[in-house]
């Protein structure tokens, strides 16, 4: 995707959205627009290792796209854990340490490395469904399932980076009328994108490539789909009604790959959302799909690398980042 440069001049960098089933570079401005962009998918490449050299690869391709512009940074929206000073601090999906991506992306610009659902949070707060909400819970689902709690255009990521784990911390239930023993579950074993292709395998012995194919076949009349995605519509819908109970926000803004799918799958996520938030005059909450679509991640990844830099070139007396892109309104504050 390439638009024109009507802002590059002000200063703009790459932003690197790393997920489970694709890596997205783009170069991001300092107004949020996303100048151009390519994906790379995660099962095509050889090894991470490999995976990692093709992104470099990609930015130096980008980096074409400013010609003589400056690029001020580049952020790295990881699917892990990262702590407050930028380390990953996990490994379950993508093994890349800070060290590997600074040792990666460090000739472009100064990196800054963020959880790839805060990222795409602060683009949502900035730029996309929440900027004139002064604090709402941006819940991703796709391959994995996480959240951001964002208050006054700022997500959270509590003591130690790890005010995510939506989709990952699991629950020990144990029924108080029968004697079965507690089952330890979690949202992403029944409604992440691998969680329902593995279930439709085990319940028809078929074999689907992508979640995609799932909807088609529900599309198609095929029971045992429609079956699954309702399963995860209901459970992500739960889910979110947690938020809702522990978090209050005023809305509630949905992405991701599976996430962002529409039709009775999302009216079915909302119904059972409404359904299961407790107090009966907060069920109206608005309930939204990610403005910036799937480009939230890396152009929230780009705009971390745009913040640093101008916390470190521009006078702590001057206009702040937020104020900057006049994205903090009487709108916002009257929340």
């Amino acid at each position: 995707m390439i638009s024109t440069l009507q802002d590059s001049s002000t200063g703009a960098a790459i932003g690197i959205d790393v997920g489970g089933t694709k890596v997205a570079v783009g170069v991001v401005t300092r107004a949020g627009h996303l100048l151009a962009s390519h994906r790379l998918e995660v099962a095509a490449a050889p090894s991470f290792a490999s995976l990692l050299d093709e992104a470099a690869a990609r930015v130096r391709e980008l980096r074409k796209v400013l010609g003589k512009e400056r690029v001020v940074g580049v952020g790295v929206g990881m699917p892990e854990l990262v702590d407050p000073t930028g380390e990953v601090r996990t490994s379950s999906v993508i093994p890349w340490s800070r060290r590997d991506l600074v040792r990666a992306f460090g000739a472009f610009g100064p990196v800054v490395v963020q959880a790839d659902v805060r990222a795409a949070a602060l683009a949502e707060a900035r730029f996309g469904a929440g900027r004139n909400w002064s604090s709402f819970v941006y819940v991703t689902v796709g391959t994995g399932i996480s959240c951001s709690f964002v208050q006054n255009g700022q997500p959270y990521a509590g003591a130690h980076g790890a005010a995510q784990l939506l989709g990952s911390g699991r629950l020990a239930l144990r029924c108080p009328h029968c004697d079965l023993q507690s089952t330890s579950v979690a949202l992403e074993d029944c409604a992440g994108g691998p969680a329902l292709l593995d279930r439709f395998g085990k319940r028809t012995g078929s074999r689907l490539r992508g979640v995609e194919e799932v909807f088609a076949q529900a599309a198609a009349g095929n029971l045992v789909a429609a079956e699954v995605l309702g399963e995860s519509a209901d459970a992500i819908g739960s889910f979110v009604a947690f938020l809702v109970g522990l978090l209050d926000p005023f809305g509630v803004i949905i992405g991701g790959g599976l996430g962002l799918a529409g039709g009775w799958y999302w009216d079915r996520l909302v119904s059972s959302a409404r359904e299961h938030i407790w107090a009966e005059y907060v069920r109206s909450i608005p309930i939204k799909r990610a403005g910036l679509g799937t480009n939230a991640g890396v152009i929230g990844a780009g705009y971390e690398a745009i913040i640093s830099w101008q916390r470190t070139t521009e006078p702590a007396h001057g206009p702040s980042a937020r104020g900057e892109e006049g994205t903090e309104s009487k709108e916002v504050r009257a929340c």
